[in-house]
């Protein structure tokens, strides 16, 4: 089983009204069935059975279906036993081939169930619900004229003209910021992956000549680079997620961890 399937995803399935038959006190809306793809194939279809205060509904079973109460009370009699379940939400039952039962209630109630059989009674206001299931990975960029291997060493910090071909848009003082966030953001223009990038400002650090070993007991060895740009401090990595860097480096006494950049810029 190599290959991925994307999920199937119906956003507020359960808060859509589901209108009764005329002349009904109950009804079944089925919004989702598969064929399954199992060494037996069977139908599997997900919906919702909503019954209100009438007339018992009987049911004779020539398919599986677990149901689970959401809301009110449905009360089911069984006739295999004679006994009737008042089912409250958080309740199962489980019902077989062969069971035969009578649906009923006082006031209303509204539950999830998964059966055995095809469509039946297609919910009318979930048809076309499904989420879209094209892929938001980022896409591989490449560039075979600038490659950069990562290398296993500790890079000192330099200035930006030292490496202008992986250098992101950098901020001068008559420029603004632009495509960089502190917090995980992919850096578009390193040459073999996308990465990460992570900002701070430079006087945050307490001793910059103990961030490359910070940098190593966190990430590991030539896993994380940076360099000085103005009064900032730029983080980069091919591999590694920076997200939280902040509270990372302020545990090791580095920095401010993020209560505490907060606590005093409110003083």
């Amino acid at each position: 089983m190599s290959k991925l399937v994307p999920l199937t995803v119906i956003k507020g399935a359960g808060h859509e009204f589901i209108p009764l038959p005329q002349g009904e006190n109950a009804t079944v809306a089925d919004f989702h069935t598969i064929r399954t793809k199992t060494d037996a194939p069977a139908h599997i279809t997900s919906g919702f059975y909503k019954i209100e205060a009438g007339p018992a509904r009987p049911a004779h079973y020539d398919f599986e279906e677990s149901k689970y109460v959401l809301s009110g009370q449905i009360d089911v009699l069984d006739e295999a036993t004679g006994i009737t379940h008042h089912l409250v939400p958080g309740d199962f039952a489980f019902f077989h081939v062969g069971s035969k039962v009578k649906f009923s209630t006082q006031s209303q109630g509204f539950a999830f169930y998964a059966v055995t059989r095809p469509v039946r009674a297609p919910h009318p206001n979930l048809k076309g619900r499904e989420e879209d299931t094209k892929s938001r990975l980022p896409k591989l960029k490449t560039d075979p004229f600038t490659i950069h291997q990562a290398t296993p060493k500790r890079i000192k910090p330099r200035s930006v003209t030292e490496s202008p071909d992986i250098a992101p848009d950098i901020p001068t003082q008559n420029k603004p910021i632009k495509n960089l966030h502190r917090d995980n953001q992919p850096t578009t223009k390193m040459a073999t992956c996308i990465g990460y990038s992570y900002l701070l400002p430079k006087i945050e650090i307490f001793n910059l000549d103990e961030l490359d070993a910070a940098l190593e007991e966190i990430y590991g060895v030539g896993k994380v680079t940076w360099k000085t740009v103005d009064k900032l401090l730029i983080f980069e990595s091919q591999t590694v997620d920076l997200a939280g860097l902040r509270e990372k480096l302020g545990d090791l006494k580095l920095t401010f961890t993020w209560r505490e950049f907060v606590a005093r810029e409110l003083d």
